[in-house]
C-alpha cells in the first residue's frame, strides 16, 4: 500500500506529467469548489499555504473575515483518468482552516470529522456504509451497475468504506460522471425528480459499525432480524430525528416531488427487515454485512452533512438507549391513513417548508452543524422555498388560465 506523503505525491506529479492540481472542497450545500494550482506550486499546496476568499463561498465567511487556507488530505490525491495523457490534472480534497491555524467550523468536512471523533470517543471505529454511485476508474471497487426503472436512470454501487472516504467518493463521483457524460455528448443530473410520473433518484445509505476487534457491532445472529441491541438503538436515534434531518438529507424543493405515493420512496418514519416502502430497511446479508439501509436521502444532498447528522442521531440513540417503534410488515403504500394512524406511524415532511420547520425544532441538527452554519443553511433554504412559493408554474397556467 502506497504512503501518500509529500515525496510520493511530488514523484507522481513528475512521473505522470501532471500540470495542474485541483484543491477541492464543497460549500455547505455540497457544491464542489476548487482552487487550481500548477505543478510548480505543489510545495505551497502540500505546505497548507494555498489561500482563498471564503466570502465567495456559500455559507462560509463574511467579507471582513474572508481569508481561509486549504489543507489537503494527501490520501485523496488522485489523477483524473479522462484528462489528456500530457499535462494531466490531479486533485486533492481539502479541509478548510482559519488564518490562525484553527479548523473552520463551517466546513462540511470538519462537521463530519467532529461526529466521527464522537463515535471514536464512544469506543467505535468510524461508521461505514455502502452508497450508490462512483466509478471504478478512480480506484473504487464497483459492486454492481445497472439501468434503473426510469428512462435514462442508472445506478452504480460501490463498496463500503470509512465515512469520510465515502463522502469524498460521492463528491468525486459526481464530478467524474458529469465529465464522462459530457465527453459523450450527454448530460448527467443528480436531480431527485427530473421527470414527472416515473421513479426519482435516491442515494440509499447503508450503515454498520465496527468495534476495536473489527467485528460488526450491528450483528446478532440470535435476533430474529439479525440485529444487535446497539443496532436497534442506533436505528431508534435515526428514526427519532428523521424529520429534523430531512432538510439536510432531502434539501431541494424538488426532493419532495420524489417522496410521493407510488414510486418506492419512503413517506413514513418506519422500519422493516425487507420492506422497501419503509424509511429504514434491513437488507438480507451474512453476519459481516449486517447493516441498516436508509432509503430517504437523495443525491442532491451534501454527503458530509448527511453522514454527520445521521451518525450523530444514531449515536444519541445509543447513548440514551432508545427503542425504535414496532417494525412494519405490510406495504405502507397500500395502507390507509386510518391504518397508519392506528399503527402509530408518522409521516415525513412532504415539502421543503415542512422540513425546514422540523429542522428548526430539532436541537441535534443545530448542534451538529454549529450555530453559524445552521443559521446560514436554514436561511438559504427559507429563501429557496420563498422563491419557489412565488413562482407561477406552467402547471398552474395550464390548469387555471382558461377556466377561471
Amino acid at each position: 500500500m502506497e504512503v501518500y506523503d509529500d515525496q510520493y505525491i511530488m514523484q507522481m506529479i513528475k512521473d505522470e506529467d501532471v500540470e495542474f492540481i485541483r484543491m477541492q472542497f464543497t460549500d455547505i450545500f455540497g457544491t464542489l469548489k476548487n482552487v487550481a494550482v500548477t505543478a510548480s506550486q505543489i510545495d505551497r499546496a502540500l505546505g497548507n499555504k494555498c489561500m482563498f476568499d471564503g466570502s465567495s463561498i456559500s455559507g462560509f465567511s463574511d467579507v471582513e473575515e474572508s481569508d481561509m487556507y486549504l489543507y489537503p488530505d494527501k490520501e485523496t490525491f488522485n489523477i483524473f483518468p479522462w484528462r489528456p495523457q500530457r499535462g494531466k490534472v490531479a486533485r486533492m480534497i481539502c479541509d478548510i482552516y482559519n488564518p490562525d491555524g484553527t479548523p473552520f467550523a463551517g466546513s462540511p468536512r470538519y462537521i463530519l470529522k467532529k461526529v466521527l471523533k464522537e463515535a471514536a470517543d464512544m469506543g467505535y471505529e468510524n461508521a461505514r456504509r455502502d452508497m450508490v454511485l462512483t466509478l471504478e476508474e478512480m480506484g473504487y471497487e464497483i459492486e454492481s451497475t445497472h439501468h434503473e426503472m426510469a428512462p435514462s436512470q442508472h445506478e452504480i454501487d460501490f463498496k463500503y468504506d470509512e465515512a469520510m472516504h465515502t463522502a469524498d467518493d460521492i463528491i468525486t463521483f459526481k464530478l467524474v460522471v458529469r465529465s464522462i457524460a459530457n465527453q459523450h455528448g450527454l448530460f448527467a443530473s443528480f436531480m431527485p425528480k427530473p421527470v414527472e410520473g416515473v421513479q426519482g433518484s435516491g442515494m440509499h445509505i447503508s450503515i454498520s459499525m465496527r468495534g476495536a476487534s473489527g467485528a460488526n457491532l450491528f450483528c446478532d445472529e440470535h435476533d430474529a432480524n439479525g440485529l444487535s441491541p446497539l443496532a436497534y438503538q442506533f436505528m431508534a436515534g435515526v428514526l427519532h430525528h428523521a424529520s429534523g434531518m430531512m432538510a439536510i438529507t432531502n434539501p431541494l424543493v424538488n426532493s419532495y416531488k420524489r417522496i410521493v405515493p407510488g414510486f418506492e420512496a419512503p413517506e413514513y418514519i418506519s422500519w422493516s427487515p425487507a420492506n422497501r416502502s419503509t424509511y429504514i430497511r434491513i437488507p438480507a446479508a451474512h453476519r459481516d454485512g449486517r447493516r441498516l439501509e436508509l432509503r430517504c436521502p437523495d443525491p442532491s444532498a451534501n454527503p458530509y452533512l448527511v453522514l454527520a447528522v445521521t451518525i450523530a442521531a444514531g449515536l444519541e440513540g445509543i447513548r440514551q438507549h432508545m427503542t425504535p417503534p414496532a417494525m412494519v410488515s405490510g406495504n405502507l403504500f397500500n395502507m390507509s391513513q386510518e391504518e397508519l394512524k392506528a399503527a402509530g406511524i408518522d409521516t415525513l415532511p412532504t415539502t421543503l417548508s415542512e422540513a425546514i420547520a422540523a429542522m428548526e425544532k430539532d436541537p441535534l441538527v443545530r448542534d451538529v452543524l454549529g450555530e453559524e452554519t445552521y443559521g446560514k443553511y436554514l436561511n438559504a433554504k427559507k429563501k429557496e422555498w420563498e422563491a419557489y412559493r412565488r413562482q407561477v408554474s406552467q402547471w398552474e397556467i395550464d390548469r387555471y388560465l382558461n377556466i377561471i
